[in-house]
């Protein structure tokens, strides 16, 4: 009799209740007794029932001593539930199986698989220092390990971990390791369209559109041959931002709807409130102003009952642009403003520089030039060439505009370094 078998019997005899008093609406009796036996390892939800039942918790009946007793089935049993909930992204299933293995002694063979878990699920509740330190503790482990796929796994997602925190850099030697092995090994699979999938996103951090879009491409080229959608709309959306990035906008255009087709499906507000500003980014750089606004509208629409602030910031400050190039700077100013109200160090500089654009257009030179000033200290910390090129452009055309000829020239020529560096 394994320990939960043994915790269900002992729960269910002090309640005087028969293996189909237990059973009844959740499963048959011969189940239970299967459960009891150890025959079976039961399912975290068919588990939280049989609790319910006995009114008690799910850890209970995995708590007889601080160190839970399992047998290497069980445990490799469970990894295996835990690594099928989290490809198909059921957090909250994963973390029950997880649930299971806690206190438990996990032998050294299955560690890494452990840790990767554990790392996936610190990283969906925000715990960002324990997910890096879980996935490079799992690397480690499995450096030497006979599986492959379990190196593979803790190499993909550290990489993706990086790119999604804005170091591409770090990403590089990981995904391109996962890459190397899965060759190798001659692996495809699920595993193989995520590493695809990753290594794209990583070139289009890195500016290396063409690259993301090759590996993107054979990541979906295995969707179409498996006749699955596994992570299509991050897919669809990473090659919609390439085509995007290179100026090809109809194929930007079609891969963005297809995204939004996939998050409606799985309805996830966040993700569909991104291709929206994505579209909205779009549609504003080529000049259709009406479907721009519409589209950050939309976005602002899906994050309304959402935590993202980040997000909304981002969306409400494109939406201000969108209305500085209509000349509507009333709505522009309150959109800055609404933003620049936030805590928000890096939405703060932006706002301040658009709202200083508006002041500019409004003839309120002297108010423009502090909102810049103020957007310059933040870009130049964080080395935003971008933003920079844009701010010197900016207070190069203030100075020379009140004839101050000497500082506009100053201002100039930084623009002009900075863009050699770019």
């Amino acid at each position: 009799m394994t320990q939960v078998g043994k915790r269900l019997r002992e729960f269910r005899k002090r309640l005087k209740m028969t293996q189909g008093d237990l059973a009844e609406g959740i499963c048959n009796r011969s189940y239970v007794s299967q459960i009891e036996k150890g025959q079976v390892i039961p399912s975290p939800e068919i588990l939280e029932q049989l609790a319910k039942r006995l009114h008690t918790e799910i850890k209970e009946l995995w708590t007889e001593t601080e160190n839970p007793s399992f047998t290497l089935v069980e445990i490799q049993n469970s990894l295996r539930h835990i690594i099928n909930r989290i490809d198909e992204q059921e957090w909250e299933i994963a973390r029950k199986w997880l649930l299971k293995l806690q206190g438990a002694v996990i032998p050294q063979s299955e560690e890494g698989v452990y840790l990767w878990a554990k790392g996936k699920i610190a990283e969906v509740d925000g715990r960002l220092e324990q997910a890096e330190d879980h996935y490079s503790n799992s690397i480690v482990l499995t450096q030497d390990s006979d599986n492959p796929t379990v190196l593979i796994r803790a190499l993909d997602s550290l990489g993706h971990f990086y790119c999604e925190h804005d170091q591409p850099e770090k990403a590089v030697h990981l995904l391109n390791e996962a890459l190397q092995l899965l060759n190798r090994y001659e692996i495809s699979g699920l595993l193989r369209i995520s590493v695809l999938l990753h290594v794209g996103s990583m070139h289009s951090k890195l500016g290396e559109f063409y690259s993301a879009i090759e590996h993107l491409q054979q990541a979906k080229e295995l969707n179409k041959n498996y006749g699955i959608l596994y992570k299509s709309g991050d897919l669809y959306l990473s090659l919609g931002n390439c085509y995007h990035q290179i100026q090809q906008y109809q194929e930007a255009e079609s891969f963005y709807r297809q995204a939004l087709s996939i998050f409606e499906i799985a309805n996830n507000p966040v993700r569909l409130a991104e291709v929206q500003l994505n579209l909205g980014l779009m549609y504003k750089e080529t000049m259709v102003y009406e479907k721009a606004e519409a589209c950050l509208k939309q976005a602002q629409k899906f994050l309304s009952n959402q935590t993202e602030d980040e997000l909304l910031n981002f969306t409400r400050i494109a939406l201000a642009d969108v209305y500085r190039l209509q000349k509507r700077l009333d709505e522009a100013k309150t959109l800055c403003q609404s933003v620049i109200s936030s805590d928000n160090e890096k939405m703060l500089a932006e706002a301040q520089f658009i709202l200083a654009e508006v002041m500019l257009m409004q003839g309120e030179d002297d108010e423009a030039l502090i909102h810049l000033e103020n957007a310059r200290g933040y870009f130049t910390i964080k080395n935003m060439q971008a933003f920079l090129i844009k701010t010197y452009q900016l207070l190069g055309h203030i100075h020379l505009k009140n004839q101050r000829f000497e500082q506009a020239a100053k201002m100039y020529e930084r623009s002009i370094t900075f863009t050699a560096e770019a």
